[in-house]
């Protein structure tokens, strides 16, 4: 018994010490119950709240020549080794990547993609990669420009250069901002996140991260916005492709350095900027602070051990909440236990808030400041990531000695 009572002396004692550095610093822990009685926290959002289309390609030729210009696509050709274009069998055929042939399978690639499950003439869930080709092709070739199904290439070669035939990540930033010129303004939410794609061949980049869907593959950052339909639009990728053996690395503060700079160079500056803990580190939050990015985000102790030693015993209760305010830089941070057993105890912070000491609003007075807003608004990412799942090309899959189709560039 002793033994525990001096266990909880020393949290006590190690919480009284993080709170009084964390006030010195400017930090004021607020009586959650009078939250919306006596002060309340105002958030202005963004002067659009979904981010509009200036400028949209309505044909796949306008989609090529905007998304995916010439220059981009012949250099990618030339970089790619000749062996990669010979097709397997007894008399080694090369395959010849005519820049029509490669345009035009890109397009059966977003057509199945797209079409995921519903292909016609193929059953949903069961897509074969050849019929889905086949329907691609009967589709596609009466469009303009794509051509006459007599120059359309056969499913064998689109399935060679689909199997060989990738877009380079070093290629992704001048894609990505391609993808940023059709809009007016990115809107009052940027979702920045990652996404694994499962991949099990021979690469460097390989990473495991059992937590994830696909449990194995290439990782990629993105920043999304939100879209009026509902859906989401990516408007930044970037590729990890740190590695050991190659002497590279990715830190996240340059990551999201990346999604700082394209939110200022926006129109309306007051996007917020919103991800989870594997982004906020102090470096991060002093970036952010110091550039006046509005933002909010989810906070891991080993980033914010003092503030979460302090926190954490005051949301014990499920239901309960926790609020601190530092004044002079316009940051909150909350501690909330979630009713929902999914969520449980979770932590986030950031310059999203306009402490104001009045009662709040009606509309307003059930919201948890922070909380409330991190899981609307990081839903944009993952709108995202949960559609790209419903829609991948039905590579057919390696294993036991097998190579599979697809592999890395």
């Amino acid at each position: 018994m002793q033994a525990k009572l001096s266990e909880k002396a020393k949290r006590r004692g190690k919480a009284q010490d993080a709170k009084v550095a964390l006030e010195e610093d400017g930090w004021a822990f607020l009586n959650s119950q009078e939250l919306n009685k006596k002060y309340h926290f105002s958030y202005e959002s963004a002067y659009s709240k979904y981010a509009t289309i200036e400028s949209c390609p309505d044909s796949l030729g306008e989609i090529f020549d905007v998304f995916l210009p010439q220059m981009p696509i012949q250099q990618i050709r030339e970089d790619i080794p000749e062996d990669c274009w010979r097709r397997k069998g007894h008399l080694n055929e090369r395959v010849v990547p005519r820049m029509s042939y490669i345009y035009k399978v890109l397009a059966s690639y977003i057509y199945i993609a797209g079409h995921r499950g519903v292909v016609p003439g193929v059953a949903a869930g069961k897509l074969d990669q050849n019929k889905s080709v086949q329907a691609a092709r009967r589709f596609l070739t009466p469009h303009a420009p794509l051509g006459s199904e007599k120059k359309f290439p056969g499913v064998d070669v689109c399935n060679q250069i689909l199997s060989n035939y990738h877009i380079p990540y070093t290629k992704f930033e001048e894609i990505s901002i391609n993808f940023q010129t059709i809009l007016g303004c990115i809107g009052e939410v940027a979702a920045g996140d990652e996404k694994l794609f499962h991949f099990t061949g021979d690469s460097l980049l390989v990473r495991s991260v059992p937590d994830k869907p696909d449990r194995i593959g290439m990782w990629l950052y993105e920043l999304c916005v939100r879209m009026e339909d509902g859906g989401s639009y990516l408007i930044r990728m970037r590729w990890y492709d740190a590695s050991s053996k190659l002497g590279t690395s990715v830190p996240v503060l340059e990551v999201v350095e990346d999604w700082v700079n394209i939110i200022l160079n926006d129109d309306d500056a007051n996007t917020l900027l919103v991800f989870d803990n594997y982004y906020y580190s102090q470096g991060v939050r002093n970036l952010l602070v110091e550039k006046e990015v509005l933002h909010i985000a989810a906070c891991k102790d080993t980033s914010f051990r003092d503030m979460i030693t302090v926190m954490e015993p005051r949301v014990q209760p499920v239901g309960s909440y926790a609020i601190a305010w530092k004044e002079d830089t316009s940051e909150i941070f909350v501690a909330h236990h979630h009713a929902d057993a999914r969520l449980g105890l979770r932590y986030c912070g950031g310059t999203a808030y306009q402490k104001v000491n009045n009662k709040a609003p009606i509309k307003q007075r059930y919201i948890i400041p922070g909380s409330d807003l991190y899981n609307v608004a990081f839903d944009v990412c993952d709108k995202f990531n949960t559609n790209i799942n419903k829609h991948k090309y039905p590579h057919k899959g390696g294993g036991r000695g097998r190579m599979g189709d697809e592999s890395p560039s």
